[in-house]
């Protein structure tokens, strides 16, 4: 496997919030699937902010272009119990046209530092055979 690209982003718990409590669930439902949604622990806001920031940066990492509408509801960020650390799904479409182009595991962390989300993602191209 070889280094196919690096994302990051750098999100607002505050602004999250903001579109949340403007937008409530027609925001959410345009970024996020169910599955995103059902794990507790943080407030609502963190959680949504940490994975839209991390879903910004596993697009940026994939290098995958996107047309005329981006796929966020096709980039799954989850956590995986019980170390939270999160884990990342494609999709439909983007999930075809990554295995298409060979595009391998893709690594995603989010930190939160004060009002703050930063998300790193690293997407690995599979060797030809």
């Amino acid at each position: 496997m070889s280094l196919r690209g690096i994302g990051v982003d750098i999100g607002s718990i505050p602004r999250i919030a903001a579109l949340v409590e403007r937008y409530g669930e027609r925001f959410i439902g345009r970024w996020f699937d169910a599955s995103e949604l059902a794990e507790g622990g943080s407030s609502l806001a963190s959680q949504l902010a940490s994975r839209f920031a991390a879903k910004e940066a596993v697009w940026k990492a994939l290098r995958i272009d996107g047309g005329t509408s981006l796929p966020w509801r096709q980039i799954m960020i989850t956590s995986e119990a019980p170390s939270g650390r999160l884990s990342v799904r494609l999709e439909g479409d983007l999930g075809s046209r990554a295995a298409a182009l060979g595009i391998g595991p893709i690594s995603v962390t989010a930190t939160v530092y004060g009002d703050m989300v930063v998300a790193i993602a690293l997407a690995e191209q599979a060797d030809p055979q």
